[in-house]
């Protein structure tokens, strides 16, 4: 069985746009700005000729013992005619050792970064859409972050996501996760890539600037 996941994304300024923005989630969501603090880990295939699937395990920071999942990700379906951004996704739970193997698979470690936000869900025509607001760190040596070390100064990430298991009902979580993006206007959720994060080399210029094609028009 096919697993679809659709997905926008955006961008607000915080001092601006960000309380206009939860005081809108609070009207539509039926469990709201739920925190989490999660560091994830990337990975990609180092074998050629493997088809480009990233790997992210992501290690949940807020529980005690730490619960860690993986999730695989195809690279994004643009359909010109969708309004939304389409990936196929897989999720599992796994144990804290789960770098080691995937190394031992064959992929090759990437980046890391840590992230923290809410997390609120909203039921359109009794499909679960999931809308997060977050902020992204840069991590070193493992460690934690502190404010300084953020790749998002001044700015909140959005995205917007549902899922879908066949073709047909594809399209119409596309339409139903587009009329959630409306909802939030005039802040724009749109169908854009972010700049990789490569948490512990880049800068926040190149985030700073794939934020401003989120931000409200105008």
């Amino acid at each position: 069985m096919n697993n679809y996941e659709c997905y926008l994304h955006g961008a607000v300024n915080d001092a601006q746009w960000k309380a206009f923005l939860m005081s809108k989630l609070k009207g539509l969501s039926t469990s709201y700005a739920v925190p989490f603090h999660y560091k994830e880990l990337v990975f990609k295939s180092a074998v050629q000729g493997i088809a480009q699937i990233e790997l992210r395990a992501r290690c949940d920071l807020s529980s005690e013992p730490h619960k860690w999942t993986v999730r695989s990700t195809s690279l994004p379906n643009v359909k010109p005619k969708m309004p939304v951004l389409v990936r196929s996704v897989i999720d599992a739970q796994v144990s804290d050792n789960i770098h080691t193997f995937l190394e031992l698979a064959g992929y090759k470690y990437d980046y890391e970064f840590v992230s923290e936000g809410t997390e609120s869900i909203a039921l359109i025509k009794d499909r679960r859409c999931v809308i997060t607001v977050s902020k992204i760190f840069r991590t070193f040596d493992g460690s934690g972050r502190n404010d300084e070390d953020s790749l998002t100064p001044g700015f909140s990430l959005v995205e917007l996501t549902t899922t879908a298991t066949t073709d047909e009902d594809l399209n119409h979580a596309a339409d139903e996760l587009n009329l959630i993006a409306e909802y939030f206007a005039p802040i724009s959720l749109v169908k854009i890539q972010h700049t990789q994060i490569k948490a512990s080399k880049a800068s926040a210029q190149p985030i700073k600037q794939t934020l401003a094609q989120g931000k409200k028009k105008g």
